[in-house]
């Protein structure tokens, strides 16, 4: 039978007023309606959820110099000072002018983070505001590297005013330093702080105002070279006039990267409650502007009580780069005013990449165009002024400045010890190379606004090797990106200057074209290895730029982005070398990336652009599975496919939700010329692979061996596996523990050390079975000892429950965790190390999982070491879902709010509605899965023609 947990209340005069709701909840009562808390957040199911604790954004206003005490009023008055903290430990402080201040480590009125370092001489010896006790608290300070600070003890809901006094006036420091203040979303302009001697300033301040979200808020100093904090206060506000609008989503503005000609989309919504009035700004060179429709950008907005403003771009520039916001303002009073997050546009022009390949002379350089059209040829080699036979100059990109590389650059001198072009001088170019991380970008200089240009990339290497270990990989490619169009790849790498296919070749080209938009253009080249692990680094050996004349090819179908998979917020795999912020390019003939490595449940996206304006475009999406290419329909293999045309980029994005291991395969965009069905073009397949993954429960603490049982009945056990050598082992209460090496019912990869000794010091379960298996135990020091549970039965749901423990007393702390990973996810932590047994003998981590192969993934790691002690093993049994806590229902901008906490994670649930309570003719009206913390929300519209409606909660 299944159980259901009903609640009800009555909604038909909840949009009355006020009043109202509180008599809806004393009706609700008397219907066995559980506590019902006040919702902190509203939610709107198809749109957002906004987390409970989410911290405010804060608005910066003026920042300034100062030379006294004056600057304090500048926040507001001392009679509504709601703290003052200073950071070098001086003690209380009160200023001639009012205002008092208390050491933050004392009050607890802010914290810091980081582990700052004190200092007591800011003033040095000439620097004096002619207040003794402001003096003192800017004398002493706190400074040091990353240091991220937070104002404590707020009231949500209230409106504050935060100033961030900062001073040096010692001389050893630049009158040039600055110092900025960020929420940890925004950041406030630079403002000087260092005035040597105290002239004619003694420091710098920056106010910003904000209304709190939560009891807590990010507020760090950032200075020159590092953190520093001397003083700061913080002013209550007194409450609007109205009620202040309601910031409900952010979602986007998300900061983003386009192209010239491309698109881009920013949204934020607020509640309608009070009415508001929008209005998009464009925060550019320190001044802020109002969006309209003659900045080249269209506003659209919806209004069902929660008002979405979408800013969209359809045909960018690069003057269109900058950070967006949107304001809102109470309709009804122009003093309260509220902003979403800003999000910073970069704008970037665009090279059209025409073709690539490999050379063997000096001939191809006449691709870029003719010696007459040379605008520059830049080598990185460190080689004096160069001329090849045919006439084209290559001097130094370090003495010139024709281009510029940042990063971690290193020379070499050796790419050419196999190869000949027949060109002394191109050979000399060629030799040398600099090469570095993914993150070495490449940016070219000196050019003229309005120019067309040729770019012809060049990248060798003939080392050659023996055949099991060739210097170079021959797959190893390479391509040429600006940031957001990518040239195809291109093998460069032939040892003994052959080709794969036995021909000879000394290196590879791609050429591109592009219209300058400003006096630079970046420009870098990335390199790849496919064989084996893929990695990616940068190369650059030499690069040639001409002046075009002619209109550049135009290619039926041009893929115009190829981005990266998009992984759910809270994962967070490795898809590509973390240095990179670059696309991954499209390829004439497809090479796979590295695969992106998802959790069964988790959610994927995949994104690839076509121009097509050239002519019209057909999309497919394509699965590879196997060696054997399936269509991609909705509704057979689960993706949703959206397709966006803006000015002739048309976007397809693949979206999985939900993932199941049959989606593992390599996914790829087909587009087909509508006009010419033979004209076909593909992006670069992305593989993915899907991977099991253990839903990790309850952890905790144990004194006995009762703790096994929280794994389940010794009747559903599978197996126990112990460690240390100890033999096979019975507890007293019935479960039964054998070697793993004897057993092969789990396997260790890395290597182990065998412990005997971690219960020690007199500790004991009082189960001597249990005590001689956790006192054994292997470990390794290095963290590289990753476990695989064996035996399992593939379809089967299993508990695994791991025990970790050590009581010796002079190892044991208060604080050492350990944590317990599938290889995807990874449990939350929990202590382990009780000295001499006392409160507890060790922790334990519990998981559930449902068997894929006969083998799972599972290492137990003890902070960056490896450790395990025991592992058991049984099989899934159910318990019922623990219901949610409900919160108090809320209304705003007609919708109905629901919120509930505290009920199990992942499982479902569904409201049921009724128009009359007598009948009990209940009607499905929302369904849902609670999330990771067992929590949900939702937002019911409200009609207004039913006199009254009545909810109840089932679960499942």
């Amino acid at each position: 039978m299944v159980k259901h947990q009903t609640h009800y209340f009555n909604r038909d005069a909840i949009f009355e007023n006020l009043k109202t709701i509180a008599n809806s909840r004393s009706f609700m009562k008397t219907q066995h309606l559980t506590k019902w808390i006040s919702m902190a957040g509203l939610a709107l199911t198809s749109l957002f959820t906004l987390p409970v604790a989410q911290a405010a954004n804060i608005i910066w206003g003026a920042t300034g110099t100062f030379s006294d005490n004056t600057v304090l009023a500048l926040a507001g008055p001392a009679a509504r000072e709601f703290y003052g903290v200073d950071a070098g430990g001086s003690g209380a402080q009160t200023t001639a002018n009012g205002y008092t201040f208390a050491d933050y480590v004392t009050s607890g009125n802010a914290s810091i983070t980081g582990g700052p370092s004190s200092y007591n001489n800011f003033l040095g010896t000439a620097g004096s505001t002619g207040d003794a006790a402001m003096d003192n608290i800017l004398n002493y300070g706190l400074y040091g590297g990353n240091m991220p600070g937070t104002l404590n003890n707020l009231t949500v809901g209230a409106s504050y005013t935060a100033i961030a006094l900062l001073i040096d006036t010692r001389g050893v420091h630049q009158p040039t330093d600055t110092f900025n203040v960020s929420d940890g979303v925004t950041t406030s302009p630079n403002q000087v702080y260092s005035f040597s001697g105290g002239s004619p300033a003694v420091g710098g301040y920056i106010i910003g105002i904000f209304t709190a979200s939560a009891t807590t808020q990010t507020f760090t100093v950032h200075a020159t070279g590092g953190g520093q904090y001397n003083a700061i206060l913080v002013i209550s506000n007194p409450p609007p006039l109205a009620p202040l609008p309601v910031l409900i989503s952010n979602t986007q503005p998300a900061s983003a990267t386009a192209g010239v000609g491309g698109q881009a989309a920013f949204t934020a919504a607020f509640s309608n409650s009070p009415p508001v009035s929008l209005q998009w700004q464009f925060v550019s060179g320190g001044s802020t502007n109002p969006v309209t429709a003659a900045n080249a950008a269209v506003v659209t907005v919806t209004n069902s009580g929660v008002v979405v403003s979408t800013l969209t771009f359809n045909n960018l520039q690069v003057t269109n780069a900058g950070s967006y916001r949107l304001k809102a303002v109470n309709a009804t009073n122009s003093l309260g005013v509220v902003y979403s997050s800003a999000a910073t546009l970069t704008v970037a022009p665009l090279i059209q990449w025409l073709q690539t390949g490999a050379f063997t002379d000096d001939t191809f350089l006449a691709l870029a165009g003719t010696p007459a059209n040379e605008v520059y040829g830049v080598d990185f080699g460190g080689t004096a002024f160069q001329t090849t036979v045919n006439g084209y100059t290559f001097d130094d990109y370090a003495a010139t400045g024709n281009m510029s590389v940042a990063g971690n650059v290193s020379s070499y001198g050796g790419y050419l010890p196999n190869g000949d072009t027949g060109d002394a001088g191109l050979n000399i170019v060629l030799q040398g190379g600099i090469y570095g991380g993914g993150d070495m970008t490449g940016t070219l200089n000196n050019l003229t606004v309005g120019q067309t240009y040729n770019v012809l990339v060049i990248l060798d290497d003939t080392r050659t090797g023996p055949i099991s270990a060739p210097t170079q990989v021959p797959q190893t490619v390479f391509y040429g990106t600006d940031g957001v169009s990518v040239s195809p790849y291109q093998p460069f790498v032939f040892p003994g200057a052959t080709n794969a296919s036995g021909g000879n070749a000394v290196g590879a080209y791609a050429l591109g074209t592009f219209t300058a938009r400003s006096t630079s253009q970046p420009l870098s080249v990335l390199t790849a290895s496919l064989a084996g692990q893929f990695g990616l680094t940068a190369q650059y050996n030499a690069i040639l730029v001409e002046t075009s004349t002619v209109a550049p090819p135009v290619p039926p179908i041009y893929l115009n982005a190829n981005t990266f998979p998009i992984p759910a917020s809270s994962v967070l795999p490795l898809y590509f070398p973390a240095q990179s912020n670059f696309p991954i390019p499209t390829s004439t003939a497809p090479l796979a990336g590295e695969p992106a490595v998802m959790p069964e449940g988790g959610n994927i996206g995949f994104s690839a652009a076509f121009v097509n304006y050239f002519a019209p475009n057909n999309l497919q999406w394509q699965v590879i599975t196997n060696g054997v290419t399936n269509n991609i329909n909705a509704g057979v293999n689960i993706g949703v496919v959206t397709v966006t045309n803006n000015l002739g980029i048309v976007t397809s994005t693949l979206t999985f939700s939900n993932l199941q291991l049959s989606a593992a395969g390599s996914y790829q965009l087909k587009a087909v010329n509508a006009t010419n069905s033979s004209d076909v073009a593909y992006s670069t397949p992305y593989p993915l692979i899907v991977v099991p993954t253990i839903s990790w429960g309850a952890t905790g603490t144990f004194t006995d061996n009762t703790v096994l049982a929280l794994a389940g009945s010794v009747a559903n056990e599978v197996y126990g596996v112990d460690f240390g050598g100890s033999g096979a082992q019975t507890t007293a209460n019935g479960y039964s523990f054998a070697d793993n090496v004897i057993s092969g019912n789990m396997s260790l990869a890395g290597g182990t050390a065998a412990f005997g000794g971690y219960m020690t010091g007199g500790a004991t379960t009082g189960d001597a079975g249990l005590d001689t298996m956790l006192t054994d135990g292997l470990y390794n020091s290095a963290a590289a000892n990753p476990g695989t549970l064996n035996n399992l039965t593939i379809g089967q749901k299993y508990t695994v429950l791991a025990l970790l423990d050590d009581t010796r007393g002079g190892s044991a702390g208060p604080s050492p965790t350990f944590t317990v990973t599938d290889g995807v996810t990874t449990s939350p932590s929990q202590q382990f190390q009780f000295a001499n047994g006392s409160p507890s003998v060790g922790g334990y981590i519990m998981g559930t999982f449902t068997a894929h192969a006969t083998t799972q993934a599972l290492t137990v790691r003890d902070g960056g070491n490896t450790q395990y002690n025991v592992i058991l093993l049984e099989k899934f049994t159910a318990t019922p879902p623990t219901p949610p806590t409900l919160g108090a229902p809320k209304v705003s901008g007609g919708n109905l709010i629901l919120t509930g906490t505290g009920g199990t994670p992942n499982s479902g649930y569904t409201w049921l509605s009724t128009t009359n309570l007598l009948a009990q003719n209940w009607i499905t009206n929302t369904t849902g899965t609670l999330d990771g913390a067992g929590a949900f929300s939702n937002a019911i519209p409200v009609s207004t023609t039913t006199p009254a409606s009545f909810f109840r909660l089932r679960l499942p």
